[in-house]
């Protein structure tokens, strides 16, 4: 079985969304007469100028698009392609404002061509009758494979208004740097990358600042590039995970002012920051919660299934989720299966937690990940 991710690119998106057909489609989604009558006096009236070297053209009266930089810009961009699913018969689509996407699965590249062709045709249609246009120098496609199988014929062929889409092997999608292998090493790389050019600036301004800020320095440049989508890559290899530990030990070393010869345990007790495999351990179980509460989207829920307990046991009170079996290595290293390891692993009172915060509150204090599996990674081959 092969998947075929693409990526659709609008062309600017934001500033041709049709005005008129955006209030007609909240009208049809049930929006009161008041509140479409409100979006249209948000959106009406609008004018632009340009001003060059201190002189100012005329106003020009903004006929269609929603503003950019506003909340509301994103959430009428995505009342307006709403409806874009619907018209997709074989591929899965997938929404985030303008970034949309398309998922094709099926047994042979052949299959895979003919559906995405079909459906971008199909989507033509859609965005010539709501006014929006593919932007295909932009646009891309990858086909995710096995790196030992399918080694050869592995060329998508998808055209476009007679324009052929590019194949890639991987693309940045919402932050993420996805490739054909799903490994995430492109990420890993990108996120060393980043983590080390910052560390290079706490060194240099370490003689000026004290601990304490060089810690906030650490917690607001450097732990988001490592935070950001925890959960996904902490499928990746063990090398790619070691990359990345030696990178954080770097710059908590340029945090203490110390050099290579401090331990790395030692690094972690001063500063009183995580491991990253106990961190990743840690936000994949918020969103374990976050499916047991029901708080994820649908294709979350498929993957993962709360168990019921067959008796209201004060020794039985503990969330049970259902385990997924796998038979290689690899797969015991996905999401599905790694993340009710961990949570298992947590006591019945956090599992129990009645909000997203108090799970949170109570799993940053907890101690059941810091064991030498999440900070060394010895002989754990899924961590």
């Amino acid at each position: 079985m092969k998947s075929s991710y693409e990526p659709l690119d609008l062309t600017k998106a934001f500033d041709t969304v049709s005005h008129d057909i955006l209030l007609y489609k909240m009208k049809a989604y049930g929006f009161k007469s008041q509140t479409v009558n409100w979006y249209r006096s948000y959106l009406s009236g609008r004018t632009q100028v340009t001003c060059v070297n201190g002189q100012t053209s005329n106003e020009l009266r903004v006929k269609t698009g929603v503003p950019q930089g506003s909340i509301l810009g994103p959430f009428l961009f995505c009342v307006y392609v709403n409806d874009l699913c619907a018209h997709l018969q074989h591929a899965n689509g997938f929404l985030y404002a303008d970034d949309s996407a398309l998922l094709v699965s099926g047994t042979d590249i052949m299959s895979i061509s003919t559906t995405l062709n079909m459906e971008l045709a199909q989507l033509s249609r859609w965005f010539s009758v709501n006014k929006l246009s593919i932007n295909i120098g932009k646009t891309r496609s990858m086909l995710f494979r096995s790196k030992h199988k399918y080694k050869h014929n592995t060329e998508l062929l998808i055209m476009h208004e007679q324009e052929e889409v590019i194949q890639v092997k991987e693309f940045k999608y919402l932050g993420m740097m996805v490739d054909e292998y799903l490994d995430f090493t492109p990420h890993v790389n990108r996120v060393c990358s980043k983590v080390n050019q910052r560390t290079g600036l706490l060194w240099r301004v370490r003689n000026c600042i004290g601990k304490e800020l060089a810690i906030d320095l650490y917690t607001s440049l450097i732990d988001p590039h490592f935070q950001y989508c925890a959960f996904l890559y902490d499928s990746c290899q063990l090398a790619q995970k070691r990359k990345l530990q030696i990178c954080q030990n770097k710059a908590l070393r340029a945090v203490l002012k110390v050099g290579n010869r401090f331990s790395s345990t030692a690094l972690h007790a001063d500063s009183g920051i995580n491991w990253l495999g106990t961190s990743r351990a840690k936000s994949t179980c918020i969103e374990i919660y976050k499916i047991v509460q029901g708080n994820c989207s649908p294709n979350m829920a498929k993957i993962i299934h709360v168990v019921p307990a067959k008796r209201a046991l004060r020794s039985n009170n503990k969330i049970q989720v259902s385990r997924l079996e796998s038979r290689t290595k690899f797969g015991e290293g996905n999401f599905c299966h790694r993340g009710v390891k961990y949570w298992d692993m947590l006591d019945p009172e956090i599992q129990g937690s009645k909000t997203l915060g108090t799970f949170k509150r109570r799993i940053k204090k907890c101690g059941a990940f810091d064991s030498a599996m999440f900070t060394h990674f010895k002989n754990v081959h899924y961590l």
